[in-house]
């Protein structure tokens, strides 16, 4: 008997095991972001050219050391080029290993030769790190740290992506940056200051998500009826399906009717592309639908339909067995039960 639970047990859970398995992976006709691009921590450095490349490796060297001044001369790149690997250590580099910013700081500025329209070189400034950043990262490891010992006590990966949401939305007041006030564009404007652009928003979102195990990119573009590139949001992969994320849409700060809403969390391309136009140049995956919660309810009734149903067949099984042991011991074959 027990041998028959376990094997009607097993079976039930290996159901079970197929529908999560249906519900969780992608459609074979959408190519995983990682088959086309490489893993999301280096989404958009696997896509530039070997040169431009060794100038991000040169750039990004050169700040870890603190050096001024970058010969590039040799690599032979035009001002497009420059402006790739630029979004590059922008929406990578600055989110996870430069989260924070100043008032009055900018990464670098370009030189280039005029006869050939070329890069030359690159003068990175650091006239705010001397006074402003004495223990910045310290003060933003430390405020990080808490907002993902929260996050971390959440069971799934939706609910911590919701919690990094709320969190952002609930902490943070939207300010626009300007050519003199850089500091609203990074991580630690959300995190440690409170305010923030959509630049902001989305390295932090971006930081969050990446700490607590989740693939998450940042994507700059356009929005409805701009000419030029000013926005910034997300796309994160849950369950083996990437979805758009847009947290300053969200934020009450910028509706000022003091909700939160979910109008641009864990959305699919066909809504969301008409209102965010990602930059050209770069391959994106596919985010194939908008997420919806009934899928898990969907998992959940097919478990309590399948226990049911184990359930009612032991049962019939053991009123069967009992009525043929009670025949046999009486000697009949008619044996009604009474």
């Amino acid at each position: 008997m027990r041998n028959r639970l376990f094997k009607i047990f097993a079976a039930a859970v290996l159901a079970v095991g197929t529908v999560f398995a249906a519900l969780g992976t992608s459609s074979p006709s959408i190519a995983d972001a990682a088959s086309k691009t490489g893993s999301a921590e280096r989404f958009y450095y696997d896509q530039l050219s070997d040169n431009e490349k060794l100038a991000y490796d040169k750039l990004d060297w050169a700040m870890q050391r603190g050096d001024f001044k970058i010969d590039i001369s040799n690599l032979m790149l035009d001002a497009d080029s420059m402006t790739r690997v630029q979004r590059a250590i922008a929406n990578e580099l600055e989110p996870d290993v430069y989260p924070y910013g100043s008032e009055n700081y900018d990464w670098y500025t370009m030189t280039y030769y005029q006869a050939s329209g070329l890069a030359a070189n690159l003068v990175i400034n650091y006239d705010a790190r001397s006074s402003e950043y004495v223990g910045a990262q310290e003060r933003f490891d430390k405020a990080a740290a808490e907002v993902l010992a929260q996050a971390k006590k959440k069971r799934s990966d939706y609910a911590k992506l919701k919690f990094i949401h709320d969190w952002l939305v609930n902490n943070t007041d939207y300010l626009a940056h300007s050519d003199s006030n850089y500091e609203p564009m990074y991580a630690d404007g959300p995190i440690v200051r409170g305010r923030a652009d959509c630049g902001g928003y989305a390295k932090a979102f971006k930081y969050l998500a990446q700490s607590l195990g989740i693939d998450c990119i940042m994507v700059i573009g356009s929005t409805e009826g701009a000419d030029t590139v000013n926005h910034a949001w997300n796309m994160v992969k849950l369950n083996g399906v990437w979805y758009n994320v847009d947290v300053t849409w969200d934020d009450r700060s910028v509706s000022g009717d003091n909700k939160i809403y979910y109008r641009y969390f864990l959305k699919g391309d066909r809504n969301f592309g008409v209102t965010h136009v990602p930059v050209e140049g770069y391959t994106y995956p596919e985010a194939p639908r908008d997420y919806s919660a009934s899928s898990v309810g969907t998992v959940v009734l097919a478990i309590v339909v399948l226990c049911a149903a184990a359930a009612a067949y032991l049962l019939w099984k053991r009123i069967k067995q009992k009525r043929a042991a009670l025949r046999e011991l009486n000697g009949t074959s008619d044996w009604t039960g009474e």
